[in-house]
């Protein structure tokens, strides 16, 4: 490799001798006669001393390329890609259950051919010389080796030269106008791969690839282009699907295919129903914000970073309204007749605020302290939850906190259930004397660090 030094006398000696080990037999595989050689220089390496010592590893290709060439010098063949005759007979016997269709993969024929070779390996029958160990990498490329020039395919398996010339062929002859169509020149393309394979090809792979070959020949768009009468049965699932009529958009494409009575293929009609439907720029079940609505809802983040609006919720409600008017604006204007449509939920653009607020780095009313007014209206509720704390029947946490939840918002205070639960605990807390107060602790806190600081400064001054 570029870059490194030349092999010392000293490393050569090891591979020198793992090599010997290699032609008595003494490594299963040759990727752990490479594991040993890279220990074996590790150690030499280490042993050296001196300023001179040389601190460059090895690497595992370096040493498996010193290993083949000294190999090919001391004139050895190479055993480790030799294929025993017993070996091979296991080989051909997968082949032959692949061709019989047995398994539906070349991977699951791997692995049981992987287990069969184990068993040959440790069985006290086995003839000699006896086959290293190999894995399931080395038997996977074994058998695409041997199924190579054999016509033997399976599920997802590539496509070959061979079948790619068949369906250049039949698409030159759709070409030329021998076949009504493209989708009659991929069946006659099937069946004669059918009948030079164990195993037929999906026709939809079939189609894929004449076209693929039709239009690398240069043929036109294949879809016929869409009629005004055909146009506006779109235009009528299109406005079904955002009028939540239907739920996803496969189920809309499946129904207008059908009203389309076949003059587009299925995957043409959702495409377009796809296409349309975004255009369209109206919130479906369960999709993304529009890069208009991030933008609305961008503006109301940044009327919280400057004080124009009290916090996040705010926001969303301010939002959320504003979506509504543009989507009333759009089927006035729009001809999809919606009734039913509606904006994204209110947690949705609740949850795309605080995101946005988040990445640009918005300053925002984030946990604010509790004024005296609110813990006022607390206590109440915490001297409640004393009193009826063990009488589980009456959930007094829940009860506790959804009283406080209303109590402020009446007050025209904002918190949420889950801040109101976590202060009557905090505030209970303090009254059985479990949690000191903030305020003293923090007193506490200061005055000890200014000790230290005027202690640190008289040091200086003395």
């Amino acid at each position: 490799m570029h870059g490194e030094p030349k092999w010392s006398r000293q490393e050569l000696a090891v591979v020198d001798r793992c090599i010997r080990k290699i032609a008595q037999g003494r490594y299963p595989s040759q990727a752990e006669a490479i594991r040993e050689c890279r220990q074996q220089l590790d150690a030499l390496r280490r042993s050296q001393s001196g300023p001179g010592r040389s601190s460059f590893r090895r690497t595992a290709t370096a040493v498996e390329l010193a290993i083949s060439t000294r190999k090919r010098q001391a004139g050895l063949p190479p055993a480790y890609r030799h294929w025993t005759a017993a070996e091979n007979l296991i080989i051909e016997r997968f082949i032959e259950d692949m061709r019989r269709k047995r398994y539906d993969s070349l991977l699951a024929a791997a692995r049981e051919c992987h287990r069969e070779l184990k068993r040959l390996r440790a069985s006290p029958d086995c003839p000699v010389p006896r086959p290293i160990a190999r894995d399931v990498r080395t038997v996977y490329f074994r058998l695409i080796e041997a199924t190579r020039d054999r016509n033997l395919t399976w599920p997802f398996h590539r496509w070959s030269d061979a079948e790619q010339r068949v369906a250049r062929r039949f698409a030159r002859a759709c070409l030329a106008g021998r076949y009504a169509s493209l989708r009659a020149a991929a069946r006659v393309c099937q069946r004669e791969l059918a009948r030079k394979s164990n195993r037929p090809r999906q026709f939809a792979g079939v189609y894929s690839h004449v076209y693929e070959e039709a239009r690398r020949l240069g043929a036109p768009r294949l879809q016929p282009e869409w009629t005004p009468a055909q146009t506006r049965i779109l235009t009528r699932y299109v406005g079904l699907l955002i009028d939540r009529r239907y739920r996803y958009a496969y189920e809309a494409a499946r129904d207008c295919h059908k009203a389309l009575d076949g003059a587009h293929s299925y995957g043409a009609v959702f495409d377009a129903l796809k296409q349309k439907t975004t255009a369209a720029g109206i919130p479906r079940y369960h999709t993304h914000l529009t890069r208009e609505d991030l933008r609305v809802a961008e503006r109301y983040a940044l009327m919280v970073h400057e004080g124009k609006l009290p916090h996040w919720t705010a926001a969303a409600m301010a939002c959320r309204s504003e979506l509504r008017r543009r989507l009333a604006r759009t089927k006035r204007i729009g001809n999809l007749r919606l009734s039913h449509a509606d904006t994204h939920p209110f947690g949705t653009i609740h949850a795309a605020i605080l995101s946005i607020a988040h990445s640009r780095n918005l300053r925002g009313p984030r946990n604010p302290r509790w004024s005296e007014a609110e813990d006022r209206l607390a206590q109440s509720w915490v001297r409640w939850f004393d009193r009826y704390r063990l009488v589980l029947r009456l959930a007094p946490l829940k009860q506790a906190a959804e009283g406080l939840s209303e109590d402020l918002d009446k007050a025209g205070y904002q918190r949420k259930l889950n801040a109101c639960r976590a202060r009557v605990v905090l505030l209970w807390r303090r009254q059985q004397g479990l949690v000191r107060q903030r305020a003293s602790r923090t007193r506490s806190i200061s005055q000890s660090a200014a000790r230290r600081i005027s202690g640190h400064i008289r040091g200086i001054v003395d």
